[in-house]
């Protein structure tokens, strides 16, 4: 293993980060993350196209690939001259920059949502024709909230209101920029319950579509009473708060995490790569930690963001409040993992949030014409094709191998983009490696084909199930302990482990936390919201700096 010689204390060198980032910014080389001039790329210009009509304007469609390529453009530069001192707000400036180009790009090249795009709307009983024999009931309904509702709204699929005031327009298009899951929409990822997709023939009828939420599929992810989902989104809180406060106390004094591992030192090598001690001891001080933080850290927003809008925020958001709107961020553990192993744990388990953007390009690929030669060519070259159910495995194999690494891929450029936008400076003495991170989620197929020649003997009856359950899960951890480096080393470089996720220390409070720390953590000037004027004389950058 690869320890670090560095044994600055966290304190000093996240001073240093921090000075570094405010003489560049003070050098007008880098700027703040700001609102709302950092999100004119990912949000405000698709916003302003997507809300004009241009289904009948084929020169106003055809318009979308500028428009994607000035979405790239701004994003480019965001990602190249801004940072921030909260090494938080630094990394997700790089996620920022890649994750609004990919979704971006779905919304204006992949997909065509004036024509396919819809959401669910509620709407009052008397404004429109109640459907005949109607089969959502308060009886029928898939949880509390609908049923509620029920009593004086009716439930229909929106297209794209070309023809509604711009406003309203504005309203539909921001709700499908933000919709990333797809949840109330009919693209809603296959991990959420959701109703059944309206026919695409029919969006556009004008005729309105009632949404079957009757027929969404019971499943442990979402919860039926508002008691229950209070319930779990407060344990998840505070289990996570908790958590995150006996972290953030213990691993700053790994130097490990302050600085990350030693520069000049090498990758493990190969005979330390399968020595048990070795992994045993890089599992317990270093993965470990370092993953049940990053899943406490998602926890703890998801938490808190589904408690405000489901209640504080219920009458504004309307709709976008009820229940089965918000199922768990992540699926079942041990039956995704147990039963699928390694790709159960990235395609089940895990929180899906950036499913639908990285799937996109992939699916484009297969579903354009060429990529329909190809696959009549692979057939008719080739022994003839069962019927799969599952329209992937009718695909060439080529192509299922490259719309399986594509998200990989994709995610890694994202997580890359956050390693590149938490160097502050150039003269920084801990650079960050994004190749390293890209290398991480680059791997991840690699090791989901080894996994499956590694386990594809495995009992599979219901009597050994148990223990082949027991053995998915020991091969995943194994080759997730043996890759996570990777990952792992460069976030510490990043000194995103010296972010401090929670205001207030309860362990701190009671005296248990390390000496000289005091119970409220977001002290100094890089917690909070502040006004930038814009650098260099550029009024149109200045707004509130996050």
């Amino acid at each position: 293993m690869d320890d670090t010689t560095n044994t600055e204390p966290w304190p000093a060198h996240q001073q240093q980060y921090q000075a570094a980032f405010h003489a560049d910014v003070a050098a007008d080389i880098l700027k703040p993350l700001v609102f709302p001039w950092s999100f004119i790329g990912s949000f405000f210009i698709p916003l302003a196209y997507l809300s004009i009509p241009h289904v009948h304007r084929p020169w106003l469609f055809h318009l979308r690939w500028a428009v994607a390529a000035a979405v790239i453009a701004f994003n480019i530069d965001l990602a190249q001259t801004t940072s921030s001192g909260n090494e938080a707000v630094a990394y997700a400036t790089g996620l920022l920059a890649v994750w609004g180009s990919i979704w971006a790009l779905r919304l204006l090249i992949f997909t065509r949502p004036q024509w396919d795009a819809a959401r669910v709307e509620q709407r009052p009983r008397g404004d429109m024709v109640t459907f005949e024999e109607p089969q959502l009931t308060p009886a029928t309904a898939p949880d509390e909230s609908v049923a509620a509702a029920l009593t004086h709204s009716e439930y229909v699929w929106q297209p794209f209101p070309a023809k509604a005031p711009l406003l309203t327009r504005l309203a539909w298009t921001a709700d499908l920029l933000t919709a990333w899951r797809g949840a109330g929409w009919n693209f809603a990822i296959s991990s959420l319950p959701h109703p059944p997709r309206p026919p695409k023939d029919l969006l556009q009828s004008g005729s309105p579509l009632p949404v079957r939420l009757d027929l969404i599929p019971p499943s442990p992810a979402r919860s039926t009473t508002y008691a229950a989902f209070l319930r779990s989104r407060l344990t998840h809180f505070a289990l996570s708060y908790l958590t995150i406060d006996i972290l953030t106390s213990t691993m700053r004094s790994n130097p490990y995490f302050v600085h990350g591992p030693d520069p000049s030192a090498h990758h493990t090598s190969y005979a330390e790569y399968f020595d048990p001690r070795i992994m045993l001891r890089k599992l317990l001080t270093r993965n470990l930690p370092a993953f049940v933080g990053i899943m406490a850290g998602l926890h703890l927003y998801a938490s808190a963001l589904q408690l405000l809008v489901v209640f504080p925020l219920r009458r504004v958001v309307g709709v976008k409040a009820e229940l089965w709107m918000h199922p768990t961020l992540f699926g079942e553990f041990w039956e995704s993992i147990g039963d699928r192993g390694l790709s159960g744990l990235w395609g089940v388990w895990w929180h899906q949030t950036f499913r639908a953007g990285f799937v996109a390009p992939g699916e484009w690929i297969a579903s354009s014409g060429l990529a329909s030669e190809g696959a009549k060519k692979t057939r008719d070259e080739t022994t003839p094709t069962p019927t799969p159910t599952h329209p992937a495995a009718r695909r060439p194999l080529p192509l299922r191998l490259l719309t399986a690494t594509l998200p990989f891929l994709l995610s890694g450029l994202l997580h890359a983009a956050g390693s590149f936008t938490s160097a502050p400076s150039a003269t920084y003495t801990t650079p960050t490696r994004p190749i390293e991170t890209l290398y991480f989620f680059a791997n991840q197929p690699i090791l989901i084909l080894m996994y499956y020649f590694c386990t594809r003997g495995n009992p599979d009856t219901t009597s050994d199930r148990s223990i082949a359950r027991a053995s998915n899960f020991f091969y995943t951890t194994l080759l997730l302990n043996n890759n996570a480096m990777f990952l792992i080393d460069d976030m510490s470089r990043a000194s995103v482990w010296l972010f401090e996720p929670v205001p207030l220390s309860p362990l701190r409070l009671l005296g248990l936390g390390p000496p000289g720390e005091g119970w409220w953590r977001w002290g100094g000037g890089e917690y909070g919201f502040s006004w930038y004027s814009g650098g260099g004389g550029r009024w149109w950058e200045a707004g509130v700096r996050l």
